[in-house]
């Protein structure tokens, strides 16, 4: 495996590049560790603040002009807005309404209403719904 590193300071944001001819179980790794290593996001409760792996939220949302982020056990507010959060979230969150955004590793299964609404089961019990202009994006996100 050949690697490569260029320095562009006319760049905005960091971004990490990773070109294979197929995807392999290192691959894997190597996107998995660098996910995980990324910055954490800063969850603020009870007036303390906590620096939080990204990838222990099972899902963002707005509710009365704040963002809060639900882990498996606990909910914080988040300081930034859900298009902030969507633009430098790993791949493994998909946006599923105007008001949320979850993480796919915490899909449990869907689950089609009679009234044609999707509901979302996540791992920790608990229930979300995917409004149908982000329904393609969430299905597409999720079978790949």
């Amino acid at each position: 495996m050949k690697v490569q590193l260029e320095i562009d300071q006319q760049i905005e944001k960091e971004r990490i590049i990773l070109k294979a001819k197929a995807q392999t179980r290192q691959i894997n790794e190597i996107v998995a560790y660098i996910e995980k290593t990324s910055a954490p996001l800063i969850g603020k409760k009870q007036e303390k603040s906590y620096r939080i792996p990204v990838s222990n939220f099972v899902n963002f949302y707005s509710s009365q002009k704040k963002v809060y982020g639900h882990t498996v056990q606990e909910e914080f507010i988040i300081q930034f807005r859900l298009y902030e959060l969507e633009e430098q979230l790993p791949d493994f969150f998909v946006r599923i309404s105007n008001t949320e955004i979850v993480n796919l590793n915490y899909i449990q299964h869907f689950e089609l209403t009679k009234s044609g609404l999707v509901l979302i089961h996540l791992t920790n019990g608990e229930k979300t719904s995917s409004s149908k202009r982000y329904l393609k994006k969430v299905k597409e996100r999720f079978l790949c």
